[in-house]
Protein backbone atom coordinates (compact mmCIF):
# COMPACT_ATOMS: atom_id res chain seq x y z
CA UNK A 1 0.00 0.00 0.00
CA UNK A 2 1.42 3.43 -0.86
CA UNK A 3 2.26 5.72 2.03
CA UNK A 4 -0.36 8.43 2.56
CA UNK A 5 1.02 11.94 2.14
CA UNK A 6 -1.15 14.65 3.72
CA UNK A 7 -0.91 18.24 2.55
CA UNK A 8 -3.28 20.70 4.15
CA UNK A 9 -3.58 24.37 4.87
CA UNK A 10 -3.99 25.76 8.40
CA UNK A 11 -7.25 27.51 7.48
CA UNK A 12 -8.79 27.55 4.03
CA UNK A 13 -10.81 30.66 4.86
CA UNK A 14 -13.41 29.38 2.39
CA UNK A 15 -10.92 29.59 -0.48
CA UNK A 16 -10.56 26.35 -2.49
CA UNK A 17 -7.20 24.65 -2.97
CA UNK A 18 -6.56 24.71 -6.70
CA UNK A 19 -4.83 21.84 -8.51
CA UNK A 20 -3.61 21.56 -12.09
CA UNK A 21 -3.29 18.02 -13.44
CA UNK A 22 -1.47 17.04 -16.63
CA UNK A 23 -0.13 13.85 -18.16
CA UNK A 24 1.67 12.15 -21.02
CA UNK A 25 3.86 14.97 -22.33
CA UNK A 26 6.25 12.40 -23.89
CA UNK A 27 9.09 14.89 -24.31
CA UNK A 28 7.06 18.01 -25.11
CA UNK A 29 8.71 20.42 -22.68
CA UNK A 30 7.05 23.45 -24.31
CA UNK A 31 3.51 22.24 -23.52
CA UNK A 32 4.50 21.32 -19.96
CA UNK A 33 5.90 24.84 -19.50
CA UNK A 34 2.78 26.40 -21.03
CA UNK A 35 0.51 24.48 -18.65
CA UNK A 36 2.56 25.32 -15.57
CA UNK A 37 2.91 28.99 -16.52
CA UNK A 38 -0.72 29.64 -17.54
CA UNK A 39 -2.49 27.73 -14.78
CA UNK A 40 -2.15 29.37 -11.38
CA UNK A 41 -2.56 26.64 -8.78
CA UNK A 42 -1.53 25.65 -5.29
CA UNK A 43 -0.25 22.26 -6.50
CA UNK A 44 0.56 20.67 -9.84
CA UNK A 45 0.14 16.92 -10.37
CA UNK A 46 1.61 14.88 -13.20
CA UNK A 47 0.22 11.45 -14.12
CA UNK A 48 3.30 10.00 -15.81
CA UNK A 49 4.97 9.47 -19.21
CA UNK A 50 7.43 12.30 -19.55
CA UNK A 51 8.27 12.79 -15.89
CA UNK A 52 11.68 14.27 -16.73
CA UNK A 53 10.06 17.10 -18.73
CA UNK A 54 7.37 17.68 -16.09
CA UNK A 55 9.99 17.95 -13.35
CA UNK A 56 12.23 20.19 -15.47
CA UNK A 57 9.32 22.53 -16.27
CA UNK A 58 8.35 22.68 -12.58
CA UNK A 59 11.95 23.41 -11.56
CA UNK A 60 12.33 26.14 -14.20
CA UNK A 61 9.11 27.84 -13.09
CA UNK A 62 9.50 27.07 -9.36
CA UNK A 63 6.15 25.22 -9.18
CA UNK A 64 5.27 22.57 -6.54
CA UNK A 65 4.92 19.29 -8.46
CA UNK A 66 3.77 15.86 -7.33
CA UNK A 67 4.37 13.21 -9.99
CA UNK A 68 4.26 9.49 -10.72
CA UNK A 69 6.02 7.35 -13.28
CA UNK A 70 4.33 6.08 -16.42
CA UNK A 71 5.09 3.06 -18.57
CA UNK A 72 7.38 5.16 -20.80
CA UNK A 73 9.40 6.56 -17.87
CA UNK A 74 11.80 3.60 -17.83
CA UNK A 75 15.07 4.35 -16.09
CA UNK A 76 13.61 7.26 -14.12
CA UNK A 77 13.24 7.18 -10.34
CA UNK A 78 9.96 7.72 -8.58
CA UNK A 79 6.75 6.05 -7.54
CA UNK A 80 4.24 4.27 -9.78
CA UNK A 81 1.33 5.53 -7.66
CA UNK A 82 0.87 7.96 -4.82
CA UNK A 83 -1.84 8.26 -2.21
CA UNK A 84 -2.35 11.89 -1.23
CA UNK A 85 -4.65 13.79 1.03
CA UNK A 86 -4.95 17.36 -0.17
CA UNK A 87 -7.20 19.72 1.75
CA UNK A 88 -9.00 16.71 3.23
CA UNK A 89 -9.61 14.92 -0.11
CA UNK A 90 -7.98 11.50 -0.50
CA UNK A 91 -6.48 11.24 -3.99
CA UNK A 92 -4.94 8.32 -5.87
CA UNK A 93 -2.39 9.58 -8.41
CA UNK A 94 -1.33 6.97 -10.99
CA UNK A 95 -0.52 6.64 -14.67
CA UNK A 96 -3.05 3.86 -15.04
CA UNK A 97 -1.21 1.40 -17.27
CA UNK A 98 -0.96 -1.10 -14.42
CA UNK A 99 -4.75 -1.07 -14.16
CA UNK A 100 -5.51 -1.55 -17.88
CA UNK A 101 -7.38 1.78 -18.07
CA UNK A 102 -7.53 1.58 -21.87
CA UNK A 103 -9.95 -1.33 -21.49
CA UNK A 104 -11.92 -0.43 -18.35
CA UNK A 105 -11.88 1.62 -15.16
CA UNK A 106 -12.97 -1.43 -13.13
CA UNK A 107 -9.50 -2.47 -11.80
CA UNK A 108 -8.67 1.16 -10.99
CA UNK A 109 -12.06 1.61 -9.30
CA UNK A 110 -11.36 -1.44 -7.14
CA UNK A 111 -7.99 0.02 -6.14
CA UNK A 112 -9.54 3.40 -5.33
CA UNK A 113 -12.19 1.79 -3.13
CA UNK A 114 -9.52 -0.34 -1.40
CA UNK A 115 -7.54 2.81 -0.56
CA UNK A 116 -10.57 4.95 0.30
CA UNK A 117 -9.79 7.43 -2.49
CA UNK A 118 -12.41 10.06 -3.31
CA UNK A 119 -10.61 11.21 -6.47
CA UNK A 120 -8.46 9.28 -8.94
CA UNK A 121 -6.11 11.11 -11.30
CA UNK A 122 -4.72 9.04 -14.15
CA UNK A 123 -3.41 9.20 -17.72
CA UNK A 124 -2.17 6.61 -20.23
CA UNK A 125 -5.15 6.70 -22.63
CA UNK A 126 -4.22 10.18 -23.97
CA UNK A 127 -7.95 11.02 -23.94
CA UNK A 128 -9.52 13.52 -21.52
CA UNK A 129 -12.22 11.90 -19.40
CA UNK A 130 -14.34 12.49 -16.32
CA UNK A 131 -16.39 9.83 -14.56
CA UNK A 132 -18.11 9.17 -11.25
CA UNK A 133 -18.27 5.51 -10.30
CA UNK A 134 -19.48 4.33 -6.89
CA UNK A 135 -18.89 7.78 -5.44
CA UNK A 136 -15.30 7.95 -6.69
CA UNK A 137 -14.43 10.72 -9.16
CA UNK A 138 -12.07 9.80 -12.00
CA UNK A 139 -10.19 12.43 -13.99
CA UNK A 140 -7.89 11.88 -16.94
CA UNK A 141 -6.57 15.23 -18.23
CA UNK A 142 -5.60 13.74 -21.60
CA UNK A 143 -2.16 13.91 -23.19
CA UNK A 144 -0.29 17.19 -23.39
CA UNK A 145 2.11 15.76 -25.99
CA UNK A 146 0.43 17.40 -29.01
CA UNK A 147 -1.77 20.03 -27.31
CA UNK A 148 -1.67 21.78 -23.92
CA UNK A 149 -4.42 19.67 -22.30
CA UNK A 150 -4.88 19.66 -18.54
CA UNK A 151 -7.47 19.62 -15.79
CA UNK A 152 -8.10 22.17 -13.07
CA UNK A 153 -9.60 20.94 -9.83
CA UNK A 154 -10.79 22.89 -6.80
CA UNK A 155 -10.91 21.27 -3.36
CA UNK A 156 -12.48 22.73 -0.24
CA UNK A 157 -12.68 21.22 3.22
CA UNK A 158 -12.73 17.57 2.15
CA UNK A 159 -14.82 17.90 -1.01
CA UNK A 160 -14.15 18.25 -4.73
CA UNK A 161 -15.85 21.53 -5.60
CA UNK A 162 -15.10 21.73 -9.33
CA UNK A 163 -13.30 19.88 -12.13
CA UNK A 164 -12.62 21.47 -15.53
CA UNK A 165 -10.92 19.85 -18.49
CA UNK A 166 -8.94 22.49 -20.36
CA UNK A 167 -7.32 22.91 -23.74
CA UNK A 168 -5.23 26.01 -23.14
CA UNK A 169 -5.32 27.02 -26.81
CA UNK A 170 -9.16 26.98 -26.81
CA UNK A 171 -11.97 28.12 -24.53
CA UNK A 172 -13.32 25.25 -22.43
CA UNK A 173 -16.55 24.88 -20.48
CA UNK A 174 -16.75 24.14 -16.77
CA UNK A 175 -17.74 20.54 -16.14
Amino acid sequence: MPRLRKISRPDSGGIPMKLTVFSDCHGNLDNAIQILSQCQSDRYLFCGDGIRNAELAADLLDKPLLAVLGNCDRGETGEAERLLELDGVRILLTHGHGYSVKASLLPLRRRALELGAQLVLYGHTHLPALANEDGVLFCNPGSCMDSPLCAEIELLDGTVEKIRLLHLDQAAPTL
